[in-house]
């Protein structure tokens, strides 16, 4: 049986078409923007995939849609976009331009998956001196 994933900020499905390449089975898929949605379908046609605003997804119902129950999710696939990181200041976790993050965060608590990968950009670890990557993780811990 091939490991279940699912893929949010999916885009037009670069992360998916990888993990689809090495034996993934990627069961569900989401993104905000409408156009990354049509060119993704159209790539992974057997792939339940919503343009939906991640606040908006109810991860409890995601997980009825892909018959599967909390915990039995092999890995959750992400790069949430967020700003915040990216301008000078000392409260990343409460910038508002990083609420992505806290979205995805929020999905790893209530889909439970045995894994998970975060994509982001170079910023996250090293800006203002690694202090928004050890909030980052520390979320990612609780």
């Amino acid at each position: 049986m091939k490991p279940k994933a699912i893929s949010l900020f999916c885009g037009a499905g670069g992360c998916s078409l990888g993990f689809e390449q090495a034996g993934y089975s990627i069961l569900y898929s989401n993104d905000k923007d409408k156009a990354a949605v049509s060119t993704y379908k159209n790539n992974f046609p057997e792939t339940l995939c919503t343009n939906e605003d991640i606040d908006n997804l109810d991860f409890n119902e995601v997980m009825k849609s892909i018959g599967l129950e909390t915990g039995e999710l092999d890995i959750l696939i992400g790069g949430p976009p967020c700003q915040g990181f990216s301008t000078a200041g000392t409260r990343f976790w409460d910038d508002p331009r990083n609420h992505l993050l806290k979205s995805y965060v929020l999905a790893l608590k209530t889909l439970n998956p045995k894994w998970f990968i975060m994509e982001n950009v170079e910023g996250l670890l090293t800006s203002n001196k690694g202090k928004y990557i050890f909030e980052a993780a520390n979320a990612f811990i609780e």
